[in-house]
């Protein structure tokens, strides 16, 4: 629980300059659509995360490291 609590005060003591500097980091963006297309195609194939996950990780190594499979 002390952990949590020093969390907690160190978020409090990041000046909001450096707060909004983190939202507008690419990185953040980038995993948020790819959290969302996930999303999409997992609806799309009736629910199944892990199947999506599954399938679009083998679509991307036979596309770019088709010898390591």
């Amino acid at each position: 629980m002390g952990n949590l609590g020093a969390q907690k005060a160190k978020r409090n003591d990041t000046p909001i300059s450096a707060k909004k500097d983190i939202m507008v980091d690419k990185t953040v963006r980038v995993r948020a659509d790819l959290h969302h297309i996930i999303k999409i195609e997992t609806a799309k194939n009736g629910g199944n995360v892990k199947e999506v996950m599954d399938q679009d990780l083998e679509e991307y190594i036979r596309k770019y490291l088709p010898d390591k499979l």
